[in-house]
C-alpha cells in the first residue's frame, strides 16, 4: 500500500509528536469516550470532539479532559468541582434545574454521545521528563446546553444539533441517567 505524506504537515519528527488539539474557543462538542474508573485519577475522563465553535481551526479536533470528583478536603470543600460536574449534568440533559440541590446516583457512561456548548482553553505544562507540552481543558465553569440562550450566538454543527435535540436530549427524568436517591460513594454528591 502507498502512503502519500505530501500535505500533511508531516515534515520533521518534532510533527509526529502528539495529536493536534483545539485552540482556544467556545464550541459545540460531543463526548465521544467516558471513563469514570479511577483508576488513575478520582475524576470522570472524557473525550470530545469539537463539532462547530468560534474558532475554525478547532473543527473536528479531539481532546480528553479530567473532571475531579469532589473532595472534602479541597481548599473550597468541593464546592468548585460539584458546581462543575453538576454544569455538565445540567448541559448534557442528565439532569434538570430542580434536580439541583437532590442527592443523586449518576451513570456517568450516559454521557457518551451527549453534545453541549463549552469553552475550551489551552494549558502549557512540564511532563515528567521535563518537556513542555500543551493541552486543551474545558475551562472552568463555561459548560452550557446547545439550546441555552446564553450561547445562542456560537455556531453550531446544525445537523448534529438537531438530531441530538430531536432524540433524547431533554432534560431526564427519574429513572434515567440521574435518579434521586443516595448518592453513590456518601456526601461526594450531596447538594448537586
Amino acid at each position: 500500500m502507498r502512503m502519500d505524506f505530501g500535505g500533511s504537515g508531516i515534515n520533521s519528527k518534532k510533527d509526529l509528536e502528539g495529536f493536534e488539539l483545539p485552540p482556544k474557543g467556545t464550541y459545540h462538542l460531543i463526548v465521544t469516550n467516558v471513563d469514570d474508573s479511577c483508576d488513575k485519577v478520582d475524576g470522570l475522563k472524557l473525550t470530545m470532539q469539537c463539532l462547530s465553535g468560534t474558532n475554525a481551526e478547532g473543527f473536528d479536533k479531539v481532546f480528553t479532559d479530567t473532571l475531579f470528583f469532589p473532595k472534602a478536603d479541597a481548599k473550597d470543600g468541593g464546592k468548585f468541582a460539584t458546581k462543575r460536574l453538576a454544569r455538565l449534568l445540567l448541559a448534557s440533559g442528565a439532569i434538570t434545574e430542580a434536580q439541583l440541590g437532590s442527592d443523586l446516583d449518576v451513570d456517568w457512561q450516559w454521557l457518551a454521545g451527549r453534545q453541549f456548548i463549552a469553552k475550551v482553553s489551552n494549558r502549557t505544562y512540564q511532563d515528567k521528563n521535563g518537556n513542555d507540552r500543551t493541552s486543551a481543558e474545558l475551562d472552568g465553569m463555561g459548560i452550557w446546553h446547545l439550546e441555552d440562550p446564553e450561547v445562542a450566538a456560537i455556531p453550531k454543527n446544525n445537523a448534529m444539533a438537531e438530531t441530538f435535540l430531536k432524540h433524547g436530549a431533554a432534560p431526564a427524568t427519574a429513572g434515567t441517567p440521574a435518579t434521586s436517591g443516595a448518592a453513590t460513594g456518601g456526601d461526594a454528591y450531596e447538594g448537586l
